[in-house]
């Protein structure tokens, strides 16, 4: 079993509360990036917040965890106030004192000589807290599917599956790891094998529980380099990370188990449409920071973060009610440092096993204690969030239309952009600080991720022909003197528009901006202008304008 999430487990039927690990609507999206939401797991202490809340209290919790992780049917009275909870169940344990361990022997996995295996979690050494199921029996896994549907039709949001580990953690009582015997082979199970079924396994849960917010439990660092793995993970609407970044066995460098992997594997995440939760676990308030920076740098606005310090009623952290407003690109590295710059702020990253490093931010941040900043020093595995007041912005566009050109082509100069602002580059200082011991590499390392320059590109020269008609697309942004627009122009089509040109224009210091389009064809047209934002400006979109090319 994976270390903590499941460190207080109890049965189903327990009169004990679990709640919160947060996945992010569907209809997120990077506008989002800037807001933390926030998922609180509550081992039985948090039964005290829990067992009989007063309205208040109530509307406290619905405002700052983003979803529960609960027990039914504990919870199921509770639904009534907290809609949004998830169900919990393990994927492959069977507890001892459960009826189903005396019902059903036959779904216990074993070894070689006929003794019955465990989940590899909680082992004393002679036993462990809960056997091992066998995930490749379709007798199981109906029961399994038949109960969780039966807990989720309560009325909760969703389902959390723990343990979906596609390596087989099965020990002895002792916690040694042991191969299982496949029942229907007679054969010890390779990993393979392992992951065949579990990969199986999740897609019939998926499928059994369509409208259901689905998360898992997984371990990252296996990566998403076969097709069983890449199928347990489109299972899910989110992955659970126990210890996210905080995890001591996450490291510097580009190996199977350095940061810029994990954001890379986070990366793939995001493109197919789901998200991760960070289950911090961090002790300290240096380690929350690093957490909450992390989780901006990474966050498409389907994410969420989870810590247990600072994370309960009574001891809030104000820290998880930042709000950086919408993400301005994505994350990019300078100096060493992985920095990611929002409408209303920024946040940097200085990795594990690295040296301490001091970066230059630049004037008008503030920390959030309220202290004005305008340079950070990192240790290594630590980050800073930083606040910077935006002025409001209003976009406008509007089109000309230009005489139609001699048959010779004539190219249109494109003018040069002026970059959206980035930070100077960090200058390392201090002395090197050792890294932190890891393991002997088990898989081949991801290939390295993108580091991603701030602002946007420079737009694609054009050109107008005798064949087509050309329009030039100009405007304002009201508040800004810097920065980029992006401009979207779409035709009539049947029925509704489609898009014909995607391009962008630079903002000058009056706050106007103009691009000449051409080769767009005869017909009606509207166009929209999208300011992306920067540091010291709010972003902001116009109005659609129409016209018309003959």
């Amino acid at each position: 079993m994976t270390a903590c999430m499941g460190g207080a487990r109890r049965l189903a039927a327990s009169a004990l509360a679990v709640a919160a690990l947060a996945g992010a609507a569907p209809t997120a999206h990077a506008a989002d990036a800037g807001t933390v939401n926030f998922a609180k797991a509550a081992e039985s202490s948090f039964d005290r917040f829990t067992s009989a809340p007063t309205p208040a209290q109530q509307s406290w919790m619905r405002s700052h965890y983003y979803r529960m992780r609960t027990y039914a049917p504990y919870f199921d009275a509770r639904l009534s106030w907290y809609s949004t909870a998830w169900t919990y169940k393990d994927a492959y344990a069977i507890y001892p004192g459960e009826a189903l361990a005396t019902q059903h022997p036959e779904w216990i996995l074993r070894d070689a000589s006929g003794n019955k295996l465990y989940v590899q979690f909680a082992c004393n050494g002679t036993t462990c807290t809960q056997y091992a199921a066998d995930i490749g029996s379709p007798a199981f896994r109906a029961d399994w599917i038949a109960k969780a549907k039966a807990q989720v039709a309560a009325g909760y949001r969703g389902l959390f599956v723990d343990d979906v580990n596609m390596e087989p953690r099965v020990s002895n009582g002792a916690g040694t790891t042991i191969a299982p015997i496949d029942p229907r082979t007679g054969q010890p199970m390779t990993l393979a094998v392992w992951q065949r079924y579990m990969a199986e396994f999740m897609e019939q849960i998926r499928a059994a529980l369509p409208g259901a917010e689905i998360v898992h439990n997984a371990l990252w660092y296996l990566g998403d380099g076969n097709s069983y793995l890449k199928r347990e993970l489109q299972a899910a609407d989110l992955i659970e990370i126990e210890r996210g970044v905080n995890d001591t066995g996450i490291t510097g460098g580009t190996w199977t188990y350095s940061l810029k992997t994990f954001l890379a594997w986070v990366d793939r995440r995001h493109a197919e449409g789901h998200g991760v939760v960070l289950d911090g676990r961090a002790d300290t308030a240096a380690g929350q920071l690093y957490g909450l920076a992390a989780y901006f740098l990474l966050s498409s606005g389907r994410d969420a973060i989870g810590n247990e310090r600072g994370g309960t009623p009574d001891d809030w952290w104000s820290g998880y009610d930042t709000k950086l407003g919408a993400a301005l690109g994505d994350r990019y590295e300078i100096g060493g440092v992985l920095r990611r710059d929002f409408a209303g702020g920024t946040v940097l990253v200085n990795e594990p096993g690295t040296v301490t490093r001091s970066a230059t931010v630049g004037s008008g941040f503030k920390d959030l204690t309220g202290k004005d900043v305008t340079s950070v020093t990192l240790p290594p595995a630590s980050g800073a969030v930083l606040l910077r007041p935006a002025a409001p912005t209003d976009t406008s566009v509007g089109t000309t239309p230009t005489p139609t050109p001699t048959p010779t082509p004539t190219p249109i100069p494109t003018p040069t952009p002026t970059p959206a602002p980035q930070a100077p580059t960090p200058t390392p200082t201090a002395t090197p600080v050792p890294p932190k011991p890891t393991p002997a590499p088990r898989r081949p390392s991801h290939k390295r991720p993108r580091a991603h320059a701030a602002g946007a590109s420079a737009p694609a020269r054009t050109a107008t022909t005798a064949r087509a008609s050309s329009v030039r697309v100009k405007g304002r942004v009201k508040g800004a003197t810097s920065g980029v627009v992006r401009i979207s122009v779409e035709r009539r089509a049947s029925p509704g528009w489609k898009t014909a040109r995607r391009t962008s224009a630079t903002v000058a210091g009056s706050g106007a901006y103009s691009r000449d389009l051409a080769r767009l064809k005869a017909g009606s047209y509207r166009v929209r202008a999208t300011f992306t934002g920067t540091g010291t400006a709010l972003p902001s979109r116009s109005r659609y304008h129409r016209f018309r090319l003959r």
